[in-house]
């Protein structure tokens, strides 16, 4: 229960609330009583709710608090593109890293995605830079209970165009594997050419997620928060038997990082440098890769559910731009049937 007392500061009257809590002694002084006494219901009612420790927190705690404890996380090490998250924190650790957590409001994070935009910044990049802070905000809810309620879940994002029609053919995919200087990043673009997987999942793929035997690969923690498994054939299932025919006790990746083995390559740079050796257009990224074997897939008579389960998509609608080629793969089927009856 809140105590009031009455006292004499600097020649004023003043009224100092106090109550105890299970960390000790909480209180604040307000020149008026009925302030007092409105600040130690709040406050009772608050510890009877469970959420006054919280909202404690929020005042102490700044955003730079929050980033310090994410990186050093067990989830922040599972992360395959730490140096890409960490430049996405750093940026709101300048603009807004002194800013109280109770302060940190959804207009603010709103304020922040705008303000990368009029750097220059595509609307997929801001998106980026949100979700990095909002998935150490999530954690700063769930485990260290600084806050109730991440204010990026109230964010809107930007509208991407992540459509990219870009498929390579047969002969430009052969000028971009001889303009690789390295049999790392030529095996790299061949199993997603083959696998359709992400640039993230195979680089951060380890050795123990291989099963040559089943001739099965799988991807652990994807980016959509699921595993899949795909299966290894042709050109694919050669780059992994050469990749794994010797063991390795320095590092448990499939692509580990020549420098340090235990975190994943980054080969963005030599993927750039190759494309332009290949004399590739500029919409040639590494998503192409995966485009391209979902575009052959479909093309080879794959169903949306088969597309949607290689890919690992979520929805059905994620895999729609690729209706026409399954549904002219049927109709060919069809055709044959009926020239033979």
């Amino acid at each position: 229960m809140a105590t009031i007392v009455k006292r004499t500061s600097r020649g004023r009257t003043v009224y100092q609330a106090k109550i105890r809590t299970t960390a000790g002694t909480t209180s604040a002084t307000f020149p008026k009583l009925t302030d007092a006494r409105r600040w130690a219901a709040e406050t009772e009612d608050k510890l009877r709710r469970g959420t006054y420790f919280a909202e404690e927190a929020a005042r102490v705690h700044t955003l730079k608090d929050a980033v310090e404890k994410y990186e050093q996380s067990p989830r922040f090490a599972r992360i395959t593109e730490q140096a890409t998250r960490k430049a996405h924190l750093r940026w709101w650790v300048e603009h807004y890293g002194s800013l109280p957590l109770a302060r940190l409001t959804p207009d603010r994070i709103a304020e922040g995605r705008d303000k990368l935009r009029a750097q220059g910044k595509a609307p997929a990049t801001c998106n980026r830079y949100v979700a990095a802070i909002s998935a150490c905000l999530s954690r700063t809810v769930r485990e260290l209970g600084w806050i109730e309620v991440n204010p990026c879940s109230r964010v809107d994002k930007f509208t991407e165009d992540n459509a990219r029609d870009r498929v390579l053919t047969d002969a430009e995919l052969r000028r971009l594997l001889d303009a690789c200087r390295s049999d790392d990043l030529r095996d790299l673009i061949t199993l997603a050419r083959y696998t359709a997987a992400r640039r993230s999942e195979l680089t951060g793929l380890r050795r123990q997620d291989v099963d040559l035997q089943r001739r099965m690969v799988s991807f652990v923690d994807t980016k959509n928060g699921t595993d899949r498994s795909v299966a290894l054939v042709g050109l694919a299932l050669e780059v992994m038997q050469r990749r794994l025919k010797v063991p390795r006790l320095d590092t448990p990746l499939v692509f580990p990082r020549k420098t340090d083995p235990s975190r994943p390559a980054d080969y963005r740079e030599s993927f750039v440098n190759a494309v332009k050796r290949a004399g590739l257009d500029g919409d040639v990224c590494f998503h192409t890769l995966r485009h391209t074997a979902l575009t052959r897939l479909a093309e080879s008579g794959a169903t949306l559910s088969e597309l949607q389960q290689i890919a690992g998509h979520k929805t059905l609608s994620m895999v729609a731009r690729y209706k026409h080629l399954t549904e002219d793969s049927t109709r060919s089927v069809m055709e044959r049937m009926a020239s033979q009856s």
